[in-house]
């Protein structure tokens, strides 16, 4: 390499240096936009209307919500027949739920 070409040399070097980063980077975007779209297709939501992700992460965490909210009404109504069930005349539940028998 000639004097004069060195700067040029240098400059060829990060120049394909760079161009290895940027393949890198596109190659991980293919990847993330193919799994995106899998997302997309298991979510049923259709990729091209643009939905933004906080409505798609609002709309699941109102589902998750409510799924909790329903479920601990479920749970409750199964509770308070057994409770009420389980516990005799002169039995009283203590805290640690053991049955403790009260004076008569």
């Amino acid at each position: 390499v000639a004097a004069g070409d060195e700067p040029l040399a240098r400059r060829r070097k990060q120049v394909q240096a760079k161009l290895c980063e940027l393949q890198d980077v596109q190659a991980s975007f293919d990847r993330w936009s193919e799994e995106y779209l899998e997302l997309c297709a298991w979510f049923h939501v259709d990729p091209s209307k643009g939905m933004n992700s906080e409505t798609f992460f609002g709309l699941w965490d109102e589902f998750l919500n409510e799924a909790k909210k329903a479920l601990d009404a479920i749970d409750k109504q199964k509770e308070t027949p057994r409770r009420a069930a389980s516990l005799q005349p002169g039995m009283q539940r203590c805290s640690s739920n053991r049955t403790l028998r009260t004076p008569s």
